[in-house]
């Protein structure tokens, strides 16, 4: 246990290593998709000089190419994956800790929390205390004037423990926070992938004026991952754009659908 508490630093630098590859890895897969597709159409104000009935065109051909929908279901899934890695990466962390700190750990918030401070009960420990101990004996070596070596006990006060009690007792928080919302963001993104009916619920919520019939043919025709990436792009274009882009693609959809009818 004295040993550990000497590598705290190397213990919070690789967590914030392991916290940081889910989206090192999303950058590599998403290759700057939306950047490009929404560049020089994030200002709040319709530049016409950028959004060009050319431009509307290109966009709208985008989402209605056939060959480009698993490639977009693709998109979709690495960053379904992405999500997963983040939910396994806490519960990860939180194992790794509990070892760390020989079993100690994975009940820590919960004894902090839990750890009664009347003073009938002095006799009981403090489990801040007890992972991080404020006084520690120690041994020192030294060499006495005649060049024997002496052996010195002493009492060590650990200054340092008093701050790491503190940012593990946090810590502990945090990654139960991020678990509970790593669940939850699989568990919505599972929906949203499975139910067509989601689909359209957001879309329109993500656009008010849209009409749920344009909403509806949208879904229907396009993909999961067709839908996942538009839902990105109104995040990084203007809303002007952006009703626009799905005006145009409604319209396109429908008389693409009914000629297929046809």
């Amino acid at each position: 246990m004295k040993r550990q508490k000497q590598k705290v630093c190397f213990i919070l630098g690789l967590q914030a290593i392991l916290f940081y590859v889910p989206r090192a890895l999303w950058g590599i897969w998403e290759r700057d998709t939306v950047t490009l597709l929404a560049r020089d159409l994030s200002t709040s104000f319709l530049d016409r000089d950028a959004w060009t009935e050319n431009r509307k065109r290109q966009l709208v051909d985008y989402f209605i190419e056939g060959e480009l929908r698993m490639t977009h279901n693709f998109y979709a899934l690495r960053y379904f994956l992405c999500e997963v890695f983040n939910f396994l990466n806490t519960i990860g962390q939180l194992y790794l800790l509990d070892l760390f700190f020989e079993g100690e750990f994975r009940h820590y918030g919960v004894a902090v929390l839990t750890f009664p401070k009347e003073k009938q009960y002095h006799h009981s420990i403090d489990p801040m205390t007890r992972l991080f101990p404020k006084v520690t004996k120690c041994t020192m070596h030294t060499f006495g004037s005649a060049g024997s070596m002496q052996i010195h006990d002493a009492l060590c006060v650990l200054s340092l423990n008093v701050m790491n009690e503190k940012v593990f007792f946090f810590i502990w928080f945090w990654l139960i926070f991020l678990m509970i919302l790593g669940f939850l963001a699989l568990f919505y993104r599972i929906i949203v992938f499975s139910q067509p009916r989601i689909r359209v619920y957001l879309l329109r919520a993500s656009m008010r004026t849209l009409a749920h019939a344009k909403a509806n043919t949208i879904v229907r025709v396009l993909t999961f991952g067709d839908c996942f990436l538009l839902h990105r792009l109104a995040q990084n274009v203007s809303p002007i754009i952006y009703r626009e882009l799905i005006d145009e693609l409604a319209i396109s959809l429908s008389t693409k659908y009914f000629k297929e009818l046809v």
